[in-house]
């Protein structure tokens, strides 16, 4: 996807206008019926940005062919930039949008075999750290989206809400 360049108005990187072209993950789009919507994330119409804690990815995997997310030769996840922004996986963060046990696969599109192992996954966006101006706060900025198995997940900390510009 390419972003849009709106001259002297500012989209914000979480919005489904920032980019041009057709966005679809999934066959079915949409909420699967078993997925939960997280209830901590907050729009801040005003400043254009979302709110919500920040959740680290446990540092242990790769990203393999065909966006698949894997840790130690097993599938954990499914991963989708906007752009190519693969460099930066280390320092990637993410914000849970929602949560599911079942039906990952009709919010992605994705044809594979392999499947995740049981148990809790995450809908979230990935968020990097943004470009700050000096002492100003830690801002993130929306990079792609994904589906994480809940345990390579870090929920530990307090996690104050976060802006996402």
């Amino acid at each position: 996807m390419l972003p849009i360049n709106f001259k002297n108005k500012k989209v914000p990187s979480w919005s489904w206008t920032a980019f041009s072209g057709k966005t679809q993950y999934g066959h079915k789009r949409g909420w699967h019926q078993g997925a939960t919507l997280e209830t901590n994330v907050k729009s801040d119409t005003r400043k254009r940005q979302i709110r919500a804690p920040i959740v680290r990815i446990l540092q242990d995997y790769a990203l393999g062919p065909n966006e698949k997310l894997i840790s130690n030769g097993h599938l954990v996840g499914w991963v989708r930039f906007d752009q190519d922004d693969k460099h930066d996986v280390k320092n990637l963060r993410c914000i849970v949008i929602g949560q599911g046990t079942t039906g990952w696969k009709d919010f992605t599109g994705v044809s594979w075999v392999e499947d995740l192992p049981p148990g809790v996954f995450y809908y979230v966006l990935l968020v990097p750290p943004a470009k700050q101006e000096q002492g100003a706060e830690q801002v993130y900025q929306r990079r792609g989206v994904a589906v994480i198995q809940g345990e390579y997940l870090s929920f530990s900390g307090p996690s104050p809400g976060v802006a996402v510009i």
